[in-house]
């Protein structure tokens, strides 16, 4: 996606980017370092569904889904808590943002009853 186009559909004007001190150019290479693990970190969340989740049944779990980050997503994270909080995530980078943001693989589970997830709890 390009910059305006970006900047436009999140809502971000040229002065917060400024404010969130870290280049467009910066950002394209979180973004080009994230798209070659996407598909990495699609198969992790999914692995863990087979490992941990096989058997929804013995789980007590009623359902569930799994995702990876938008990398769109990812990048306005990146430059809201930047903005946010400065000196936290000052050296945010293309080679450390995943040590950053805890949310890349995202897993959803539901239970028809409260308590069916002390009894997941227990399962996991």
């Amino acid at each position: 996606m390009e910059r305006e186009q970006f900047l436009s559909e999140y809502n971000i004007d040229e002065r917060t980017l400024a404010e969130a001190n870290i280049s467009w150019e910066e950002l394209a290479l979180i973004r080009d370092e994230y798209e070659k693990i996407e598909v990495l970190m699609h198969d992790l969340g999914k692995d863990f569904i087979d490992d941990y989740l096989y058997d929804i049944d013995k789980a007590g779990i009623h359902s569930y889904r799994y995702r990876t980050k938008d990398v769109d997503h990812l990048l306005e994270k990146v430059i809201r808590k930047r903005r946010e909080n400065p000196e936290k995530f000052k050296h945010l980078d293309h080679t450390n943002y995943y040590k950053y943001m805890t949310d890349l693989i995202g897993i959803r589970v539901l239970f028809l009853y409260r308590e069916e997830r002390l009894h997941f709890h227990r399962y996991i």
